[in-house]
C-alpha cells in the first residue's frame, strides 16, 4: 500500500528577481513540477498580478 504524504511548505530560492509576481509564479510551477499526475493540487494566494497571469480553469494533467 503506498502512503501519501502531504507537504505543506517548503523553500525555493530566486536570486536578483525584481518582480515579486514572477517569483510566485515560480513557487507555482515549483509545486506543480513536483504533484504526482492526476492529483488535486489546492494553491493559495493573494497576488492579483499573479492570478492574472495565470489561465485559471481545471485541468486534467
Amino acid at each position: 500500500e503506498e502512503k501519501e504524504e502531504i507537504i505543506d511548505e517548503g523553500y525555493l530560492e530566486a536570486k536578483n528577481w525584481l518582480s515579486s509576481t514572477k517569483a510566485k509564479l515560480l513557487g507555482i510551477w515549483c509545486v506543480l513540477l513536483v504533484t504526482p499526475r492526476r492529483k488535486e493540487v489546492k494553491i493559495y494566494m493573494d497576488s492579483a498580478a499573479a492570478l492574472a497571469k495565470l489561465d485559471i480553469g481545471n485541468y486534467n494533467l
